[in-house]
């Protein structure tokens, strides 16, 4: 069995050899890399608790902020971006077009409750500050159990 995982072990090496001298050579004869793929990471996103406020702060330097679209629920914070772009290369050896995604989702489960009328952003030097204010704890309800 062991000369069956160690013959299976060097084909995959062999072709995985393969495949890249393959792919660099492609790359090479048409005078351009046409495997490079853009990748959108989703930022991330620090909660800081104050008293009376929840603030959230993400690092979006690359972003319009007219891309995103933010969603607040008394519990739940949502950051959404849905970009996708297409570049038409074309030249002598090659006519090609690139897409690139810049999409992203985040949702937060936030510690406390927030009033949701009183959410404020802002986006300042590449930095998105969401101010939610938290809700006020209600008074607990007192039910007298009838016995009888």
């Amino acid at each position: 069995m062991a000369e069956l995982t160690t013959w299976k072990d060097q084909e995959m090496s062999k072709l995985k050899r393969e495949l890249d001298y393959l792919f660099k050579r492609f790359g090479s004869d048409f005078g351009s890399n046409l495997f490079v793929c853009k990748v959108a990471e989703a930022p991330s996103v620090d909660i800081i608790e104050t008293p009376d406020t929840l603030i959230a702060r993400a690092e979006l330097h690359d972003i319009n902020p007219e891309e995103l679209d933010i969603s607040v629920t008394a519990d739940t914070l949502i950051l959404k971006r849905k970009k996708s772009e297409e570049i038409v290369e074309d030249s002598t050896y090659f006519s090609g077009v690139q897409k690139t995604s810049g999409s992203f989702s985040i949702t937060i489960r936030l510690p406390k409750k927030v009033m949701v009328g009183g959410i404020r952003a802002s986006y300042q030097e590449g930095v998105l500050e969401i101010l939610m204010p938290k809700a006020k704890p209600g008074n607990p309800r007192v039910i007298k159990v009838e016995v009888k």
